[in-house]
């Protein structure tokens, strides 16, 4: 008796059969104890139903992981980028609200030795530790990220500062 690798459902117990597989054919405990010796722990893996492995999958999750990382990279660069036009529009609690927003991630990056959470979350998943393994950015963007965008976002602030001398 075969044992195939989806069945529909594990009931475990010593006097009565598993349930049938996904062929309809009986599959008794003696079968499953066969194929998790051949197996071995990899043996439960293919009684997870697919969509629940592919979660768990490391290729899966550190492409989430790379996702998650591009969208907050895209926001913190939009709050940095935004700063001058909220200046000339003269909307300075908008600049403070986007100045908090960049200063609070700054002290993210500062208590963890000026690397990002996701980054050390994705290096459990990938031995590949390339300026952008963990992130949907150009090479070059990604390895001068901080000097180029720590550059405008001081430039951006001192144009929000004089906008708003000027105010006064």
């Amino acid at each position: 008796m075969r044992f195939h690798k989806t069945p529909r459902k594990l009931r475990i117990s010593t006097s009565i059969p598993l349930t049938a597989d996904v062929n309809g054919q009986p599959s008794d405990s003696e079968t499953l104890y066969a194929f998790l010796r051949q197996h071995g722990e990899q043996g439960w893996q293919f009684m997870v139903p697919f969509s629940n492995r592919r979660m768990s999958d490391p290729d899966h999750l550190l492409t989430a992981i790379k996702l998650l990382h591009t969208a907050v990279w895209a926001v913190l660069a939009g709050c940095i980028l935004a700063l001058p036009v909220m200046a000339f529009l003269r909307h300075f609690r908008w600049a403070f609200f986007l100045s908090a927003i960049v200063v609070f991630e700054c002290g993210l990056l500062a208590a963890n030795r000026g690397q990002c959470p996701l980054t050390s979350w994705a290096t459990r998943f990938t031995k590949n530790r390339a300026a952008n393994f963990d992130i949907y950015l150009p090479i070059w963007l990604a390895r001068n990220n901080k000097a180029i965008f720590g550059t405008l976002f001081v430039v951006n602030e001192l144009i929000v500062l004089l906008r708003w001398l000027i105010r006064l």
